[in-house]
């Protein structure tokens, strides 16, 4: 049987230590090309809404899966948007969180976050087909 140093499965990247930082790396580096790309091809009109429709999608897809738990794994999901965000007209001075608040976006972190407790709710719900007792333990007071 051959060893391997990551593997691939519906998508999300993990490694032999059941770690997501594979999949970290490589979304990154994919987002980022692309928003440079974007930036690069439209000078002129630097739409934030450009972001939100090419870009983010390939830092959230399926993140409840894969959310990074490190710091260093969290800053570099979000230093994607951050440049991204920076290279804006007029945006280049302006800190991360103020940009954030004037283009009315939230942090990916803070998605992320929400997606996981927005599936939390699914599975105490039964709106999803898992078992919550694998999950959490519900008390009745």
């Amino acid at each position: 049987m051959p060893v391997v140093d990551s593997y691939k499965d519906l998508g999300i990247i993990y490694d032999k230590h059941l770690s997501y930082t594979p999949h970290v790396l490589n979304i990154t580096a994919r987002a980022s090309q692309r928003a440079k790309l974007i930036l690069t091809c439209f000078t002129t009109t630097r739409n934030p809404d450009v972001l939100i429709v090419y870009v983010r999608p390939m830092l959230e897809f399926s993140s409840t899966v894969w959310n990074p738990m490190t710091k260093q794994n969290i800053c570099k999901v979000e230093s994607v948007q951050k440049r991204f965000t920076q290279r804006l007209v007029g945006f280049s001075k302006i800190s991360y969180n103020r940009r954030l608040e004037v283009l009315n976006i939230e942090s990916l972190e803070e998605r992320r976050l929400r997606y996981a407790l927005t599936m939390c709710y699914k599975i105490l719900r039964g709106f999803v087909n898992l078992d919550r007792s694998m999950f959490f333990c519900v008390s009745r007071k």
